[in-house]
C-alpha cells in the first residue's frame, strides 16, 4: 500500500514490525507517521474499529522517544482496559526489539547502527497511571523514568495534573512532553 511521497520507515521500527506480525503499514497508517515525524503535524485518525489506528501513534511514539530519551508522551483513554491493552501493545513492541538486539543477527560493524536503534527501542518506558496504579508504581511513574504514560480522564485530573501543581509530576514532565494521544476521542466528554 502506498503512502506519502518521500515516506521511510526507521528500518530498526520496521523489523520490530514485522517481527510483530505486520509485515507493512497501511496508507493511512504511513501517512499519520508521515505528518507527525517529517512534517511535525497534528493528526487525527478516524477509521473503523480494527483498522490499526494505533499503530499511527505507536510507531511516531516509539521513533521518536528511542531517539530522544527525554521526549515524553501521554495517552488518553476513556476505559481503563483500553489503556492496560495499549501496554501491552507496547510493551510487545519493546520486548520485540531486545529480542532482536539479543539474537546476535546485528552483532557486526555492518549492523552498529540498526543495534543502537533495536536497543533504544527497547528501552522505551511505559506505565499506566490510574485509580489501581499502587502508590509506589505511581511514585515511580513520577520520577522522571517513565517515558509513555497511559491514563485516563479521572486519573489525569486526580492524579497527574494535580502532581503538576504540588510538583510531584515535577515540570520536566510536562516541559518533555512532545506527544498527547487521545484515544477513542469521539467517547471523552466535554473536549471541544
Amino acid at each position: 500500500v502506498s503512502g506519502p511521497p518521500g515516506f521511510k520507515l526507521d528500518r530498526a521500527i520496521e523489523l520490530v514490525l514485522k517481527e510483530t506480525g505486520v509485515p507493512e503499514l497501511y496508507s493511512h497508517q504511513k501517512a499519520a507517521c508521515d505528518a507527525v515525524l517529517r512534517d511535525k503535524k497534528s493528526v487525527v485518525i478516524a477509521t473503523p474499529t480494527a483498522s490499526g489506528k494505533s499503530l499511527g501513534y505507536v510507531v511516531p511514539l516509539l521513533t521518536r522517544l528511542s531517539e530522544r530519551r527525554t521526549s515524553r508522551a501521554m495517552l488518553l483513554f476513556p476505559l481503563k482496559a483500553l489503556a492496560n491493552d495499549q501496554l501491552e501493545k507496547l510493551r510487545r513492541f519493546t520486548e520485540t526489539a531486545g529480542r532482536l538486539a539479543d539474537s546476535g543477527a546485528f552483532d557486526d560493524d555492518k549492523n552498529a547502527s540498526l543495534l543502537r536503534r533495536l536497543r533504544a527501542i527497547a528501552s522505551v518506558s511505559a506505565a499506566v497511571c490510574d485509580g489501581d496504579t499502587s502508590s509506589s508504581a505511581r511514585a515511580a511513574i513520577k520520577s522522571e523514568k517513565t517515558q509513555i504514560v497511559l491514563t485516563n480522564p479521572d486519573a489525569l485530573h486526580h492524579f497527574v495534573l494535580p502532581g503538576f501543581v504540588t510538583k510531584k509530576f515535577t515540570k520536566t514532565f510536562f516541559n518533555n512532553l512532545e506527544f498527547v494521544v487521545v484515544d477513542e476521542a469521539h467517547a471523552h466528554t466535554g473536549v471541544e
